[in-house]
């Protein structure tokens, strides 16, 4: 089964924690600290015909375009395939959803920003 939502982005997470890093990087001027709003919603891929959950994560005072939200994605997920690749929680966040399904691939779970 996959991870539940909790497992996935809780505030103690992983996960979390590599990705509040990633956007600290990017964006240094917070002050160290950002509010993230999280959405999540479950239902049938239309695409796929699978069960899916989808995870969106909202930091409403940063305001990017099209393009550098791409190079946030890009370097997100290049940093979960490295911190994969080092093993640990990343990669067995990694194991878990790829046993969920053979698709779930970083570059795969990580939707276009």
């Amino acid at each position: 089964a996959a991870p539940a939502l909790d497992e996935l982005i809780g505030p103690d997470t992983a996960l979390a924690r590599l990705v509040g890093s990633v956007v600290g990087e990017v964006f240094p001027s917070h002050g160290g600290f950002l509010d993230a709003a999280v959405f999540n919603a479950t239902g049938l891929s239309q695409t796929k015909g699978v069960r899916k959950a989808s995870i969106r994560l909202v930091w409403p005072s940063i305001v990017v375009d099209s393009d550098r939200a791409m190079r946030v994605r890009d370097l997100l997920v290049n940093r979960l395939a490295i911190a994969s690749a080092d093993g640990g929680q990343i990669a067995e966040l990694e194991a878990q959803l790829k046993k969920a399904s053979a698709a779930n691939a970083w570059h795969s779970v990580v939707g276009d920003a």
